[in-house]
């Protein structure tokens, strides 16, 4: 029960905060006179800290496309590979990576040192692949295997 009463403070807090840099940036719409009082009312009721300014910017500002991690990205039949040590290239990249079913292929990015692509006709093969050479260590490196962005 505490931590909904905390919780609901924060909340609180935090929708007083906005409104009030809402307000700031934007003096022209001011807020009413009971918006303002209701803020007020928030603010001196709780014991809670100002939320930062950044994250008051933050949610009032456009959002931009939110990226989404890779280790989040959904399956797909295109593999992305980093931190490939310099020795391997394509033939052995296709030695590691064509045991799996489905392998089309493996692309190097030219110009681009580290990174290869590798392509499966389905997911199921990529999913099979990433599952298995995550964190796999060549060389000396530990190579990091993430799903292409779509």
């Amino acid at each position: 029960m505490q931590t909904k009463i905390v919780l609901a403070s924060l909340v609180a807090v935090a929708s007083a905060d906005i409104l009030a840099l809402r307000q700031a940036t934007n003096p022209g719409t001011g807020l009413s006179k009971q918006c303002e009082a209701d803020l007020v009312e928030v603010r001196s009721q709780s014991d809670l800290p100002m939320v930062p300014t950044q994250v008051l910017q933050a949610a009032v500002a456009p959002t931009a496309a939110a990226v989404i991690p890779d280790e989040y990205l959904p399956p797909n039949k295109i593999l992305f590979l980093q931190n490939v040590p310099d020795e391997y290239d394509v033939e052995a990249l296709t030695g590691i990576f064509g045991r799996f079913d489905g392998f089309r292929e493996v692309r190097l990015v030219p110009g681009r040192r580290g990174i290869a692509f590798v392509e499966y006709d389905a997911e199921q093969g990529a999913i099979a692949a990433k599952e298995n050479t995550a964190g796999m260590t060549l060389g000396d490196k530990n190579i990091k295997v993430t799903y292409q962005r779509q």
